[in-house]
């Protein structure tokens, strides 16, 4: 049997809990016998928009899932989504599947998928599953696993009524956290019900995949399925590369995603932290500040500011300063507004190393 595991964090491996995961999975895999592949979307940049127009890299990838039978996907949530090269890359899947059987094959009747998402809040969010699943092909084969614990930051038990209930995940930690908890990249493996799940994940997979099969058609009509022509295919462009980062680049950039990309606020939120980082990591200080800019304003117009107009104290709103009350208070406009948008400094503004 055959896996190929893709591990879909921003971040660089030894800050990625969810690639700490996927390699501890992958030697898991391998000690049942099953030949394991870890593939890691953060060594390709795939969305990166760089100056010399470069091929896309991550496609030659898709050939290890050829003959694969097990098909994981480790997925971390930032800003309230999956990350961008998440959906990027079960777009791809979705493509294929569409390509293949306008050519009457079936590329993927004999494989199996499965996530694991990895977050830092306390409670499970279906919304998580959905954004997942409904990106992936309808006809794709579900394993099925399950997180036992469905643990709370690592600490706290689920009621045992719920356990077994919740698609496979695991909870790391955020800043808002009074103590962290022992589930980092480096440690998590020790993680007694983490290992448990695995476990049973693997149990699981060999249950419905009881031998290897043979795919019917060839690498090269494989491949063909997930090759698409268009230059910005499967998600390039949402980002820029070192060398493209200027004044003008970060500009048209931050126009495209306000008013062509067609993001909800929350997907633009992570792109602008994303690219926030990158920025300072290359030393480009003056294009950082507009991405934080930008951040900012998404706070700003997800907010309601109420105040007493009786008093003379004065405040800053959307960039004006206007009569209030020095004690402001603060709420959030509802999820059905377009606007709606909350800046949590875990999930929004914690460095992720991009």
């Amino acid at each position: 049997m055959k896996a190929v595991i893709f591990s879909c964090s921003m971040k660089d491996g030894k800050f990625s809990s969810t690639r700490g995961w996927c390699e501890h999975l992958q030697t898991k895999l391998n000690e049942a016998d099953i030949q394991s592949e870890l593939v890691i979307l953060k060594d390709f940049d795939h969305e990166a928009q760089d100056k010399s127009n470069r091929p896309d890299e991550l496609h030659q990838q898709m050939a290890k899932c050829y003959d694969a039978d097990l098909i994981f996907f480790g997925v971390p949530i930032n800003c309230k989504n999956i990350t961008l090269s998440s959906r990027n890359l079960l777009d791809r899947f979705n493509y294929a599947d569409t390509k293949g059987k306008q050519k009457g094959l079936d590329i993927f009747k004999d494989k199996w998928f499965e996530f694991c998402v990895v977050f830092g809040n306390e409670f499970w969010n279906n919304k998580y599953a959905s954004q997942l699943w409904t990106r992936l092909p309808r006809t794709a084969n579900r394993v099925g696993a399950v997180t036992y614990d469905a643990r709370t930051h690592g600490t706290k038990q689920a009621p045992e009524r719920d356990q077994g209930t919740f698609p496979l995940h695991f909870t790391t930690w955020n800043s808002c956290d009074n103590e962290k908890t022992n589930l980092q990249p480096d440690t998590l493996y020790k993680e007694t019900n983490l290992n448990k799940d695995i476990d049973e994940l693997i149990k699981k997979f060999k249950s419905v995949a009881t031998e290897h099969k043979t795919p019917e058609f060839s690498l090269e009509e494989f491949m063909d399925c997930f090759h698409n022509k268009e230059s910005n295919a499967f998600g390039r462009g949402m980002t820029l590369a070192v060398d493209n980062i200027n004044q003008e680049t970060v500009k048209q950039h931050i126009k495209w995603l306000n008013e062509e990309s067609g993001f909800t606020v929350y997907q633009r939120s992570q792109i602008l932290v994303l690219m926030k980082e990158r920025c300072i990591k290359a030393d480009k200080y003056f294009e950082s500040e507009k991405y934080f800019e930008e951040q900012f304003r998404l706070v700003e117009k997800g907010q309601v500011i109420k105040s007493d107009d009786d008093t003379k104290e004065s405040y800053i709103k959307g960039g004006n300063r206007v009569l209030g009350d020095s004690q402001i208070q603060i709420t959030f406009k509802p999820k059905s507004d377009p606007n709606s948008y909350i800046g949590t400094r875990s999930a929004n503004f914690r460095p992720n190393n991009y």
